[in-house]
């Protein structure tokens, strides 16, 4: 009966067969009165994701479009569908002929899938997106709609605690709350909604910039050579001329001096955003982040004067908790700024292996190769080399170093821990009934009892951030 179950059929009939025998059909659109957004085109993006709201939202998807979309899970294949927004109020808003599609990189979704790429049922459910233009170019301005499934996450506040107090940090963040999502008119549970980091994102935080927010967006571009051979791999949005800044600022910063570096990050970069992501994720204890050179956007922002300058948005929060949290990656739990702890020349002078050969490595037979390979592909290249030994971090130790220090505790002090019970609290009675009826869980009980091992973990990295 667990609904994840619903994301691994493999055939149109398994899914009619799925989609009758639900037990129950339950009308929970209305536990909170949604918004109107009429104003969407204009992008009033605080109303779709305020606090207050738990809103409603519909996929329509032929069982043969739907069957297409989970063959294959990991090439994430958009399908054609529906999409009501809204779903079943008076604000509700039909769109038609978008594209659905399932979503997830190497922690959000190959976690759920075995060895062959089917549905291994160890996680709460896959994430799905849906884009309003995919089709259709004359759809919403409002372009990309994302549904966490929160696979690994059942105190199902990770992401939303995270984005939240970003906020109360007036950090450039998405924003976030739960929603309740249906596929074919049937309720299928509560996902984390999830603003994306696109070109409507840009436009609405550097609307005021000289190119109204249309800049250059990078995902995992992190500045070291390796990175930057091939900067259009990282580009999602934005001119291909800000790929030709990308190398002027690499270019200066091989060839700087470690006394002039200051000059060169306060001209090219956006430093407080950098200080506060690192600061922020910090104290939070989220580790699979730039100190991996994953998980971050660039933005290229042009200021009055006509300097560029690249700005740090942070992305990805759900996984604050799990094993790896702590020591995580090839810094094994030191801070970024600790650069004698990790940047050893044995550690930094590991040969950079292809996806293939470290697959074969960790692959107990061959029919397990392709499955690691696909994994290693996701992950940056060098992601076994500590981020410590590049010289871009070594300059931001020296020069901010001691600014995140500073900052990371003033953002310690300023969340009062406690209040993120009293917060989850008010989320938890939003949710509380449409819980009851996601059979994929979990259980509210179990869920108060993650969102303490949520809590003792953040504890845990707030105590040991002070003590930096």
């Amino acid at each position: 009966m667990f609904l994840f179950l619903l994301f691994s059929l493999c055939s149109s009939q398994r899914v009619n067969e799925l989609l009758k025998v639900y037990p129950f059909h339950v009308d929970l659109t209305n536990l909170l009165i949604s918004h109107d957004d009429s104003n969407l085109t204009g992008i009033d993006i605080t109303k779709l994701y305020e606090q207050t709201s738990f809103r409603s939202y519909n996929m329509d998807i032929t069982t043969e479009n739907l069957d297409l979309m989970l063959r294959y899970p990991t090439n994430e294949t958009t399908v054609t569908c529906n999409f009501t927004t809204d779903y079943k109020t008076s604000n509700s808003k039909f769109l038609s002929n978008i594209g659905c599609s399932l979503k997830g990189s190497v922690g959000s979704l190959r976690i759920c899938l075995d060895m062959f790429g089917n549905i291994n049922g160890n996680c709460r459910r896959l994430s799905i997106q849906v884009n309003t233009q995919k089709f259709n170019k004359k759809n919403s301005t409002f372009r990309k709609y994302i549904f966490n499934g929160m696979a690994s996450d059942l105190s199902l506040v990770s992401e939303r605690t995270a984005f939240y107090l970003m906020h109360q940090y007036n950090m450039y963040a998405s924003f976030a709350n739960h929603a309740k999502l249906f596929l074919n008119n049937r309720y299928i549970g509560i996902y984390s909604f999830i603003e994306p980091v696109d070109e409507t994102f840009t436009s609405i935080r550097f609307k005021n910039d000289s190119r109204k927010g249309k800049g250059a967006l990078y995902k995992d571009l992190w500045l070291n050579p390796l990175h930057t051979q091939n900067i259009s791999k990282y580009r999602k949005a934005g001119p291909k001329q800000d790929d030709n800044f990308i190398m002027e600022v690499m270019s200066e910063m091989e060839n700087i001096s470690i006394n002039a570096s200051k000059q060169f990050l306060d001209r090219y970069f956006d430093i407080d955003s950098f200080i506060n992501l690192t600061a922020f994720n910090m104290m939070l204890g989220s580790t699979d982040d730039f100190q991996q050179r994953h998980n971050f956007y660039l933005y290229i922002r042009q200021d009055a004067d006509g300097q560029k300058r690249i700005v740090f948005i942070p992305w990805d929060y759900d996984r604050l908790y799990d094993a790896g949290s702590q020591t995580r990656g090839s810094l094994r739990g030191y801070p970024w700024f600790n650069i004698n702890a990790t940047a050893t020349p044995l550690a930094c002078g590991r040969l950079i292996l292809t996806p293939l050969e470290k697959a074969q490595m960790v692959a107990s037979s061959p029919l397990e190769i392709p499955y690691y390979v696909d994994i290693f592909e996701q992950l940056p290249e060098d992601i076994d080399i500590p981020v410590t030994c590049d010289k871009f971090t070594k300059i931001l130790a020296q020069v901010y170093g001691l600014k995140v220090r500073n900052r990371l505790k003033r953002f310690i002090w300023r969340l009062q821990l406690p209040n993120l019970k009293y917060i989850w609290n008010i989320w938890n009675q939003q949710i509380k009934t449409a819980l009851v009826f996601d059979i994929a869980g979990p259980t509210y009980s179990t869920m108060l009892s993650q969102q303490d091992q949520l809590y003792t973990s953040i504890s845990l990295s707030m105590s040991k951030a002070n003590s930096y």
